[in-house]
């Protein structure tokens, strides 16, 4: 065996010694893990028993053929309907989260795949998935000899704004398979989780009357309630006591600007190892330097994967905001600013291509939306970042230059008489000083 990998083992059984020693100043880890169910829920009670009226008439021969659970991101949703499910032992249930699919032939193969470990292909359609899924519950039932189901379809955003298909569709074939088979004795009910109300998408009568009115509205978590979250947790995971600012500090940083209690959680996880790496108590610097990494990291993976026009997009609203220092900007203005940086090799998405992007970066975490009314011009909707835009130029370091000389050059209409624009005011976060200026400045992806 040569030195050199002598030398090699040791150093790495000394890096390994290091991250156990760092390891032990946790209590319990785990207790920091936002994707596992929880032992206990704190606060939600009310949201706990409006649930439980909802679906707890299984015991009596009798489910809604769908209950819609909307609310915000990180406001419980999804961690308080699985620990619902997860302790009524009699029922049945088929969990499946419909990001990992845009299309509503994907989102049956993802159900079909929970409920017997296997898919179809593309080529046998939707009509054959449905089929098999119906087939697939009950056999389900039938091996776990109970005769209630639960389909949990969690981000069922992923599928209601698929433009290529037909949510309604899919969302029919789903509620006349339970139709059918509450006439084999099978009860059967879907449980949507979802940013928005189900009724509000765009969806056909034939749907919307078959669903009842079984809905549940999530508000935010208060920051109270997230530091309460954050003190049960820290008292648990972490040997040290966290001083009550630094939970405070926590919660402002994600109820402020995220309102996301899963954010609250790895914010203080990630600032508790800052502060173990440098053998420190947990300060307001570690949490601030958390945020700043966070932010970062997650930005940085997104852009990573995401398909061209996209980035375009971000790029776009990160330069808008940099440079005009306003953080709102309507679709149209985002468009207009989006076509004149696309470079002449590339094809135009058009307008309603671009609003479809801003929904999806909302929906991803990457953009926050607003509508607005505009008196005589109607309305409008808005966009703002959910992160500092320096973090988008530094995805764009060489574009990021001619960011800060554009911050230089921009000059507002309303201090620049000699200049005469379009009055529109969808528009007036990209004024510069002069047409001409601007067009050199903007220059191309």
């Amino acid at each position: 065996m040569f030195l050199v990998e002598q030398m090699h083992k040791r150093k790495f059984q000394k890096l390994l010694k290091k991250e156990i020693d760092r390891m032990t100043a946790f209590k319990d880890q785990s207790y920091f893990d936002t994707l596992s169910a929880p032992k206990k829920i704190l606060g939600r009670e009310d949201k706990i028993q409006e649930l439980l009226g909802m679906i707890v008439g299984y015991k009596k021969n009798f489910v809604p053929p769908l209950v819609s659970v909307y609310g915000r991101s990180g406001s419980g949703k999804s961690t308080l309907v699985k620990f619902v499910l997860d302790n009524l032992p009699d029922i049945s249930t088929c969990i499946v989260n419909l990001r990992k699919s845009k299309t509503i032939f994907g989102a049956s193969n993802l159900i079909l795949e929970e409920l017997q470990g296997k898919t179809i292909t593309n080529s046998n359609g939707l009509n054959k998935a449905i089929e098999n899924v119906e087939s697939a519950i009950v056999q389900k039932l039938e091996h776990e000899k109970k005769n209630t189901l639960f389909i949990l379809l969690d981000e069922a955003d992923s599928i209601l704004n698929d433009k290529r298909g037909n949510p309604s569709d899919f969302f029919y074939k789903l509620l006349t398979i339970i139709e059918d088979l509450k006439k084999q004795n099978y009860l059967v009910s879907i449980i949507t989780i979802s940013n928005n109300l189900f009724d509000q998408y765009n969806l056909d009568d034939r749907v919307k009357s078959r669903i009842g009115n079984n809905h549940i509205l999530f508000d935010p978590y208060s920051k109270d309630e997230i530091v309460d979250i954050l003190k049960e947790i820290s008292d648990k995971a972490l040997h040290e006591k966290v001083d009550l600012p630094i939970l405070q500090q926590c919660a402002h940083l994600s109820s402020s600007i995220h309102g996301d209690a899963r954010r609250a959680i790895d914010l203080l996880h990630s600032a508790a190892k800052l502060a173990i790496k440098e053998n420190q108590p947990i300060s307001k610097d570690h949490v601030a330097q958390a945020n700043d990494l966070l932010d970062s990291d997650f930005v940085l993976q997104f852009l990573k994967t995401a398909p061209y026009h996209m980035k375009v997009i971000c790029y776009v609203i990160g330069q808008s905001t940099f440079v005009s220092g306003k953080q709102w900007h309507y679709t149209s203005a985002i468009e207009k600013v989006y076509s004149n940086v696309l470079p002449e090799d590339k094809k135009n998405l058009g307008y309603r291509r671009v609003s479809d992007l801003l929904n999806e970066l909302a929906q991803a975490g990457i953009l926050e939306s607003s509508t607005k009314t505009l008196g005589r011009y109607g309305s409008g909707k808005m966009y703002r970042l959910k992160f500092p835009a320096d973090i988008i130029g530094k995805y764009f370091p060489e574009k990021f230059v001619l960011w800060e000389q554009m911050k230089n050059e921009y000059y507002s209409v309303n201090h620049d008489p000699d200049v005469k624009y379009n009055r529109d005011p969808r528009l007036k976060f990209d004024r510069f000083e002069g047409i001409k200026k601007y067009q050199e400045l903007l220059g191309q992806f």
